[in-house]
Formats: C-alpha cells, structure tokens, sequence
C-alpha cells in the first residue's frame, strides 16, 4: 500500500559495491516480512565464529518510515530500536566489544527539512589508555538517521553521499572511521 522506492535495487548495489571494496561481506535483502528480518538476524548472530573473526557490523535499512522511529517491513512497522535489540551482548554475544553501526535511511515523519548552509569544522578524538572495565548490554552502538525526526528523508543525496564518503575512505591500519565520515 505504500508507495514504490525506484531505484532502490540500484542503491543497494551501490552501496554493497562500495562495502565490498572497504572488505565488507555485504549482502542485500528485499521485501522481508518483520519475521524474515528476525530469522535472518538470529541466523547471523548464531554465526559465532564468523562474527568472532569480524571488526563491526553494519545495517543499512532502507525503507519507508514513520513518526516515532517505526520503520516498515514487507507486512507491517516496527520500531527501529527493536532491530537494534537484536543485536545487544545477550542476544549477539559473539559482537561483544565490537562496533555495531546502524544506518536508518527512512523518513521519521512528514515535515520537509529545507536545510541551512553552514560552515564544516572538524575535530580529532583521541582514546584514553586502555583499562579494565564491565561491558555494557548496549555498548558499541552507532545509530545514525538519514532525517531529523518529524522528517521525510532524501533517498538519493543521502546514500549518494554515503556511497562517495565509503568510496573515498582511506583504510588506515585496516581501520575506517565511521563517526567522522558521518
């Protein structure tokens, strides 16, 4: 009953070629049903060992959206947060201690962002010295929005711009830097 997304095969593809070349094991999923999208979530974190030799995992949902954070699968909306959950230390152990980035390219609502031009500043983080310390359930999550919320979202300039920023990463130290490149 929703509107169609053209163009969004084409997108995915995009942005899998571009993963692939940062030596990501992407893989696309279309027009899973919310149950699909559980089983294919469970059946990866069942992948211990594989999820053991990995550095992060990332998702990218591609879809329509709603007020609140709901996102839409094949059959019905759900919130986001709960794709997230999927992913904590007790349901995904084998991801312990290591980044979990989350992309939502949906809209989160109706009103239109027309923007504002600014100037871009950058900063540098450093890390402390290590130390031993309790992990956390939702430690290492990284959840970025392609709109405010209340806000329909741009499909196009967005994963454009996220498919050149990936294109353009340097791989230092086989490290990418996801929060700066966002």
């Amino acid at each position: 009953e929703l509107n169609s997304r053209p163009g969004s095969h084409k997108t995915a593809e995009n942005l899998r070629d571009a993963l692939n070349q940062l030596k990501f094991e992407a893989e696309i999923f279309s027009d899973f049903t919310y149950e699909e999208i559980k089983t294919k979530v469970n059946d990866l974190c069942s992948r211990e060992e594989d999820l053991r030799k990995s550095d992060c995992i990332l998702i990218i949902v591609m879809t329509h959206g709603l007020f609140n954070d709901h996102l839409y699968s094949k059959d019905t909306h759900y919130p986001s947060n709960d794709l997230r959950l999927l992913f904590i230390t007790k349901q995904c152990p084998s991801l312990a201690g290591k980044p979990k980035l989350f992309i939502f390219q949906a809209c989160r609502g109706n009103q239109q962002d027309t923007g504002t031009k600014v100037m871009q500043s950058t900063a540098t983080q450093t890390d402390g010295p290590l130390s031993v310390y309790r992990l956390p359930a939702h430690a290492d999550f990284l959840t970025a929005y392609s709109t405010a919320p209340r806000h329909t979202a741009y499909r196009k300039p967005f994963i454009k711009a996220f498919c050149e920023e990936l294109s353009s990463q340097q791989v230092i130290e086989g490290k990418i830097d996801f929060l700066s490149m966002l």
